[in-house]
């Protein structure tokens, strides 16, 4: 059972900028809902595989990792044996494991969860560089009024 619904996870993908909802031809009901019909729709697959590459980022662009959660066929039952697997590397608990759209709610949360990490490491990151950029003034401040104090004192 998800904690969201459709209504709620077509605003988070919005906020996540998810380039389907983001479209001009996109109507809320139809894209969120064929979105979980199953876990077998290309569709649910292209929307896990977007939330990892964008937002998410467990697995390693290196050694093919994110490569497993590409599908040649609907019907690939090594897709779904990764997925699964997957799931498992994001640390996803058993009451998601019951349908898709529990699966596709718990990818949702950790998405936004890591897009406010990444803004908040951002801001923090900036404020250091801030608070940096003030010290060296101020350093440049205290060496300019020591250098005048002592063009002072050689008068």
């Amino acid at each position: 059972m998800s904690t969201l619904g459709p209504r709620l996870h077509a605003i988070a993908l919005k906020a996540l900028e998810f380039p389907r909802i983001l479209s001009p031809g996109f109507t809320k009901d139809v894209c969120v809902a064929s979105l979980y019909n199953s876990e077998t729709s290309r569709e649910y697959r292209e929307l896990v595989l977007w939330l990892e590459n964008t937002k998410i980022r467990k697995l390693k662009r290196e050694g093919g990792e994110r490569e497993k959660l590409l599908s040649e066929t609907l019907e690939d039952k090594a897709w779904s044996k990764n997925y699964e697997a997957y799931l498992k590397a994001c640390e996803c608990d058993e009451t998601h494991l019951t349908c898709a759209e529990s699966k596709v709610d718990f990818l949702i949360n950790l998405a936004l969860a890591e897009e406010y990490r990444d803004r908040f490491d951002i801001a923090e990151e900036e404020e250091e560089k801030e608070e940096k950029e003030e010290e060296e003034e101020e350093g440049e401040d205290a060496a300019a009024d020591d250098n005048e104090r002592e063009q002072e004192r050689a008068r």
